[in-house]
């Protein structure tokens, strides 16, 4: 059985995700109702509204198929890397992340989004202070970038309490038609958080 080290038990990797964690919380909002939202702007506060409920699972089900594959694509590679091709890899191969073993092979195997929410879950679990953060959040959806008939930029404002203070940025989040539906991208911080994982995954298993 081939087993890696546990991602995530050092003080430094809690404290980094917590970090990432907390500026991704900035694109949260509270999910309070916008006169004539068009359905770029609907897609985007239900995705606020379930980041700042922490429902990774109904926040996945929102992501543009590229965007999921992107993020899983982009925490497997130092997995990939560290283990040999799927014919070779037994059930019992399993990647420790953040205290979870995971099999290898139920990995790969895993539906994009599915692996979305269940990495995202799997931090939260890890570093529960997040919960008590999220709560504060506030935000609203303040206007729209129209790139195309099929791809808008929403821009919301949000406002959360870090440390006591109150901390308010401008946000965007990029929505694109798919299959009739309005769908979320990853945002720089999404994007960056799988990168921060991926970071450590590196670390642990180099």
């Amino acid at each position: 059985m081939r087993h890696r080290e546990p991602l995530g038990y050092g003080k430094n990797h809690v404290l980094m995700l917590l970090v990432a964690m907390i500026a991704l919380a900035g694109l949260a909002c509270s999910g309070s109702q916008q006169p004539t939202q068009t359905g770029a702007s609907t897609v985007s506060s239900q995705a606020y509204s379930a980041m700042a409920q922490a429902d990774w699972e109904a926040y996945s089900g929102l992501l543009h198929p590229d965007a999921a594959a992107e993020f899983k694509a982009t925490i497997m590679k130092p997995i990939n890397a560290s283990f040999p091709p799927d014919s070779a890899v037994t059930e019992a191969d399993t990647i420790t992340i953040l205290g979870r073993p995971f099999p290898v092979l139920a990995l790969r195997e895993m539906e994009a989004q599915t692996f979305f929410h269940i990495i995202l879950k799997t931090v939260f679990e890890s570093v529960p202070q997040l919960q008590s953060t999220f709560l504060t959040m506030q935000g609203d959806v303040i206007g729209e970038v129209k790139e195309s008939e099929d791809i808008v930029h929403v821009v919301a404002r949000t406002t959360m309490n870090i440390g006591g203070a109150d901390v308010s940025e401008m946000n965007v989040m990029t929505a694109e038609k798919y299959a009739g539906d309005w769908k979320i991208h990853l945002s720089t911080k999404t994007r960056g958080l799988a990168q921060l994982v991926q970071q450590a995954l590196s670390q642990r298993m180099g």
